[in-house]
C-alpha cells in the first residue's frame, strides 16, 4: 500500500483530491494543513507521493 501526502489549507479541495486518489489508487491518507506540521509529518511517514493542493483565488 503506498502512503499520498496531501498538503492543502482548503478543506474541500483536501478532501477532493483524497477521493480521487483513493478511487484510483489503494493508499493510505495523510492530510495536512499547516506549514510546519506538513514538515515534520513529511519526514515522519516518508509518503511515495506528495500532493499540494492550492486553492482557487478569484
Amino acid at each position: 500500500m503506498k502512503k499520498v501526502f496531501i498538503f492543502c489549507n482548503y478543506e474541500p479541495l483536501a478532501f477532493l483530491i483524497e477521493r480521487i486518489v483513493t478511487l484510483h489508487f489503494s493508499a493510505e491518507i495523510i492530510l495536512s494543513d499547516r506549514k510546519m506540521e506538513a514538515f515534520d509529518m513529511y519526514y515522519l511517514f516518508e509518503p511515495d507521493l506528495v500532493v499540494i493542493g492550492v486553492p482557487p483565488t478569484f
